[in-house]
C-alpha cells in the first residue's frame, strides 16, 4: 500500500553522502513532514573518537521518541570472523508502542518510497521497543 510520501532530496544525498564515507556520520534520525509528506533528516550525529561506539549507540537510543515513528540509518563498526573490521548500515523502522495508529501506518506504508531511494546494502531492521534494538545483537547482526 502507498502512502503518498516521498522522500526529500536533502534526504537522499545526506544518505549517499554517508555511504561513501564523504561524511563522518553514526546515525541518521528521520521523520516524515505531516505539512508536505516528505521524508526528512531530523537529527544527524557524527562519529565522536571520546567515546566508544556503543556508548554512541546509547545516545541513538535516547533520541527516539516514545510516541511517534522514526526511520533511522546506524553505521557502526563491527568485527568480523576474520578478524577484519567492516562498516555496516542498518535501517531501522521504528514504531514505538506508544506511536498512535495513525504513525504505525505511516511509517508501515512509507517505508517502501525510502527503500527505494536508499536500501543499498543495508541490514532491515524493525524495532518497537528498545529491546529490538540491543547493541550486541546488531554486532551479531553484522558479524560473518
Amino acid at each position: 500500500m502507498a502512502s503518498g510520501v516521498k522522500v526529500a532530496d536533502d534526504t537522499v544525498e545526506l544518505y549517499k553522502a554517508m555511504k561513501l564515507r564523504k561524511t563522518n556520520n553514526r546515525y541518521l534520525i528521520m521523520y516524515i513532514d505531516q505539512s508536505d509528506g516528505l521524508i526528512k533528516v531530523e537529527y544527524t550525529k557524527e562519529r565522536d573518537g571520546s567515546i566508544s561506539q556503543e556508548e554512541e549507540f546509547k545516545e541513538f537510543l535516547d533520541r527516539l521518541p516514545s510516541d511517534v515513528g522514526r526511520y533511522c540509518i546506524v553505521d557502526l563498526t563491527i568485527p568480523q570472523k576474520n578478524g577484519a573490521l567492516k562498516d555496516i548500515m542498518f535501517l531501522i523502522t521504528w514504531c514505538p508502542s506508544g506511536a498512535t495508529t495513525k504513525s504505525h501506518i505511516m511509517y508501515t506504508t512509507s517505508k517502501k518510497a525510502l527503500t527505494d531511494k536508499i536500501r543499498e546494502g543495508m541490514t532491515d531492521i524493525q524495532a518497537n521497543d528498545l529491546s529490538d534494538l540491543d547493541y550486541r545483537d546488531l554486532l551479531d547482526r553484522g558479524c560473518k
